[in-house]
């Protein structure tokens, strides 16, 4: 600013400039808050609508499973068409709420060419999962009831497609990422090994119930031992693990503690792990020669997956209560910091208005006082000057002179000390020592 301009420039609006220079870093500061505090909430509802996506995909899951299973085997020999025709419509009711979740979140989830390709997973869409299971029920019609050769690498298919779906759910959501270590904790079970236990559970089942037809080889036997360790070290253990972390970690949590999170997880994990181990020793007796039939085998293996999938269903929504309580926390912080850093602006306005006019007001009234005062002092200096230009001095003229050039002189002196205590303040040490000086 120039020096022209500064001189224009009243004291009172150079007092509100220095406020507002000083009120700048403030708002700048809040607006960062602010941003930050908007991130972590678009995290949260990026979450939840991965989480609300992959509803669902699980369903679909769960159901091409058990159409696969039914196909292969009707327990006790029965007729499973009216079964078989239960779970086609409830396949289409999850194709239904499949499609109402990609219209609504699949653009922001990257569920499109674009997103997928990005990614290395072109063509992993709703249509064409649709399309698998077309390519399913097409098989089965043309087989005239019966399962065709190829049927199984048509369900894996349609399975793998929707493993897929889930994990780019997962990546595009952010659920993969998730900050906090109760929810990230959870979200792996969630995301990755509930899906994984589930499809294990469903292969191991078909893989024990084709080894019982072959009589058992030994290379059977082999591969049923590795599958039960797997049921157990790569399902069971880190369901376990990762919920029991979530849930310690939930319960000393102040801003998105779930009571709901910490009653029915438990009883529905104690669930899947009695099914699964219940399958697993199974499986071991299997695999050592002991006497089971198809029917008990399947049975036990239905079970097991049944339970994985209700402890799925009741994580989930435990799962959007953290990431909404979570976001609602967020919301809160923000909402207090913009009204806080609203009051803080409006306060450091009012006190440099009360500053401002706490000094303009005294130096106002002094600049009225001083005008009158120069103008008699210079009156006075006048009628000594013509008095002294007299031949003849008049000693009463004079002193009168004298006197009022005194009582101007009293009167600049005062007006003096009063400009002093503006600038002081009248309890300052500078200003005591000036007043001790005279």
């Amino acid at each position: 600013m120039s020096r022209e301009a500064q001189n224009r420039m009243g004291i009172g609006k150079k007092i509100l400039l220095l406020a507002a220079c000083f009120s700048l870093p403030m708002a700048v500061l809040a607006w960062q808050v602010i941003v930050n505090v908007d991130e972590n909430i678009a995290f949260g509802q990026l979450e939840i609508m991965g989480d609300q996506y992959q509803r669902p995909l699980g369903a679909l899951l769960h159901d091409f499973q058990q159409h696969q299973l039914l196909v292969h085997h009707c327990p006790n020999n029965g007729d499973c068409s009216q079964a078989l025709a239960t779970l086609r419509g409830s396949v289409s009711q999850n194709f239904s709420e499949l499609r109402a979740a990609d219209l609504k979140y699949g653009a922001i989830l990257q569920f499109t060419p674009e997103g997928l390709t990005r990614l290395g997973r072109s063509g992993n869409t709703a249509g064409n999962l649709q399309a698998d299971w077309q390519a399913i029920l097409l098989a089965l019609s043309e087989g005239g009831g019966k399962a065709p050769a190829d049927i199984d690498s048509k369900y894996d298919n349609a399975i793998a497609r929707v493993q897929t779906m889930i994990a780019h759910s997962g990546d595009t959501s952010n659920l993969i990422l998730d900050p906090e270590l109760d929810s990230y904790h959870f979200i792996t079970d969630t995301l990755v090994q509930y899906p994984q236990t589930l499809e294990r559970i469903g292969r191991v089942t078909a893989a024990g119930r084709d080894a019982i037809a072959r009589g058992i080889p030994p290379q059977d036997q082999s591969a049923l031992l590795v599958h039960a360790a797997l049921l157990e070290q790569s399902d069971r253990d880190p369901i376990q693990s990762n919920l029991e972390t979530a849930l310690k970690s939930n319960q000393n949590k102040f801003h998105d503690s779930v009571p709901s999170f910490q009653t029915n997880l438990p009883p529905a994990y104690k669930d899947y792990e009695n099914s699964l181990n219940k399958f697993v020793a199974l499986t071991r007796a299997l695999a050592a020669g002991g006497h089971i039939t198809v029917d008990e085998y399947t049975a036990a293996g239905v079970q097991a997956r049944e339970a994985a999938y209700r402890l799925w269903l009741i994580s989930l929504p435990e799962l959007d209560n953290i990431l909404t309580l979570r976001v609602d926390y967020y919301s809160q912080r923000k909402t207090s910091a913009f009204l806080l850093s609203g009051f803080a602006l409006l306060l450091s306005c009012l006190m440099a208005y009360w500053v401002a006019t706490s000094v303009i007001q005294p130096l106002n009234k002094l600049a009225r006082t001083l005008s009158p005062g120069a103008t008699l002092l210079s009156g006075s200096v006048v009628q000594l000057s013509e008095a002294s230009s007299k031949p003849v001095q008049d000693p009463v003229t004079t002193q009168v002179i004298c006197e009022e050039l005194s009582a101007h002189a009293g009167d600049m002196r005062e007006t003096a000390d009063e400009l002093e205590a503006v600038v002081f303040g009248s309890g300052s040490a500078a200003f005591a020592a000036k007043q001790g000086g005279r």
